[in-house]
């Protein structure tokens, strides 16, 4: 097994034994933002839109420090594969999450 397989086997490992205590959701969200920071780093772009989106949906509120980071990083990933209207759709989303941020996502970008 390479590095990158034991890399993902081992975040596997760990939401699999987070998911054994459901009242613990904030934990996951942890693994799965850093899970989803490595996919990137290394080009799986689907799964860390994968990985970025359970983040989002388990942060209702808002509240987590890396969620916003997250619909950066999946805008990113979503260009990369070549898909614009889901980034675009994905900084909809963003304004919605958080209305009192005034932070276009694309001035970096070439759509």
């Amino acid at each position: 097994m390479g590095e990158h397989e034991a890399a993902l086997a081992a975040f596997e490992d760990a939401l699999g034994i987070i998911n054994h205590f459901p009242n613990k959701p904030r934990s996951a969200v942890n693994i799965h933002w850093l899970r989803g920071e490595y996919c990137f780093d290394t080009g799986n772009f689907q799964k860390a839109i994968q990985d970025f989106t359970q983040v989002i949906n388990l942060d209702k509120e808002g509240t987590y420090r890396f969620t916003q980071d997250c619909y950066e990083l999946k805008v990113d990933a979503y260009l990369q594969l070549g898909q614009p209207e889901q980034a675009i759709a994905t900084a909809i989303q963003y304004s919605i999450h958080y209305p009192w941020v005034n932070m276009p996502l694309f001035y970096n970008h070439a759509i």
